[in-house]
């Protein structure tokens, strides 16, 4: 759920771009040390993600909460020499 709501919280984010090619590249790392997972998803807006309070009738809006949920912690920060940014998670053994 946590890699599936930052990629595509990233690919809806990169539409809006002017992008040599279609539709613009998001990246995605997964790391492991076998007990924690760093989920790492790179896109080219630097507008950080913001949460929204979601109506009970939005169909959308709840994907950082639910990553809030499922996640140690999360955010995100400026990609350095790439431009746009990084949003992560941090997945623990429950």
């Amino acid at each position: 759920m946590v890699v599936s709501e930052l990629v595509s919280n990233s690919a809806l984010a990169t539409r809006e771009l002017d992008w040599p090619m279609r539709p613009p590249p998001v990246l995605l790392w997964l790391l492991t040390d076998g007990r924690r997972v760093l989920v790492l998803v790179w896109d080219a807006v630097a507008r950080p993600p913001s949460p929204r309070e979601a109506g009970p009738d939005d169909e959308s809006g709840r994907g950082l909460a639910i990553v809030a949920a499922l996640s140690q912690d999360w955010g995100s920060y400026p990609a350095a020499g790439r431009g746009g940014k990084v949003t992560w998670a941090l997945i623990t053994d429950p």
